[in-house]
């Protein structure tokens, strides 16, 4: 049996297990709307959840992915049940760490800005940023002439009216800025030569990247930087480059996620972010044979 918990909008899982969901094992989804109760004793043999009014032992399952922690916050409006629930999937993940095929629930807590900071010995850079929340610390520290903006946390909360996005800004725009804001990473803008995003899954590397043209000539897909186009392609990383990533995300204790990653105009590499949970975009549409056989194999033989 494979228990699969993400949120019921996530395209990604329909996609790959629609490959494989013939086979042998039973999955069972855990999701927002999914109707849950469960039964856990000093007895592990009695450990039970019943999902929409089908229970199961927890013994009996195999393989337990974390694919999404988003259902997480939107299950309840009332923040004491959500803290109650948080701390049974904890408990599920401290009691049957070995089950969790992905990381695991220790990823809930993941800072990518400790994370980010980790890689600077290790000839991967990270370009310059600082965190502030006002108009003031953004005019008093900064010293690039374009910056983008990103939020900190990995996922929004559902009580918010909050938007978290990422963009390109320019100093001159800074005025336009809110005197307060909530705090966010300002980091400097790297002129990209080549822009990456990689999709790790347990030491399996899958690329696309991106260069900038002034002509949309045979691009499949098309994105638009600064009024020009970009095209897509495949990217095969250098093995020192791979094998520092790898280093990198083991000392996270990280076997799935998705990073950016640029080459600058000198040939330096940067990592931009990294995400447990990340969405794989463009990459699944590249990949997309190569990573369903890669979740197979991971879900059914490991």
């Amino acid at each position: 049996m494979i228990v699969i918990i993400t949120d019921i909008h996530d395209g990604l899982i329909h996609e790959v297990v629609s490959s494989f969901e013939a086979h042998i094992k039973p999955i069972v989804y855990i999701n927002e709307k999914s109707r849950l109760d469960f039964m856990f004793s000093i007895n592990e043999e009695k450990d039970s959840i019943t999902v929409d009014k089908k229970t199961f032992k927890v013994k009996d399952v195999e393989v337990i992915w974390l694919r999404n922690i988003n259902f997480l916050r939107v299950m309840s409006e009332n923040e004491f049940q959500r803290n109650e629930l948080m701390y049974f999937f904890k408990l599920l993940n401290f009691r049957y760490k070995e089950k969790f095929i992905f990381n695991g629930f220790d990823s809930i807590e993941f800072n990518k800005l400790v994370a980010l900071e980790k890689l600077q010995s290790k000839n991967i850079f990270i370009p310059d940023y600082f965190i502030c929340n006002t108009k003031t610390s953004i005019l008093e520290y900064m010293k690039w002439e374009s910056f983008v903006v990103k939020p900190i946390s990995q996922v929004p909360r559902k009580d918010t009216n909050q938007s978290m996005f990422v963009k390109r800004f320019f100093r001159e725009e800074i005025s336009l800025f809110p005197d307060i804001f909530l705090q966010s990473l300002i980091q400097e803008y790297i002129l990209p030569q080549i822009e990456i995003r990689v999709v790790f899954i347990k030491n399996d590397f899958f690329a696309i990247a991106s260069i900038t043209r002034a002509d949309n000539i045979r691009n499949v897909d098309i994105r638009k930087d600064q009024g020009k186009h970009s095209h897509y392609f495949k990217y095969q990383l250098e093995p020192t480059i791979k094998k520092n990533i790898i280093w990198f995300l083991e000392s996270l204790r990280l076997n799935y996620c998705t990073l950016d990653i640029i080459i600058d105009k000198k040939d330096k590499v940067f990592l931009l972010d990294i995400n447990p949970f990340g969405s794989f975009g463009s990459v699944y549409n590249y990949y997309k044979q190569d990573i369903n056989n890669c979740f197979f194999n991971n879900l059914y033989y490991e």
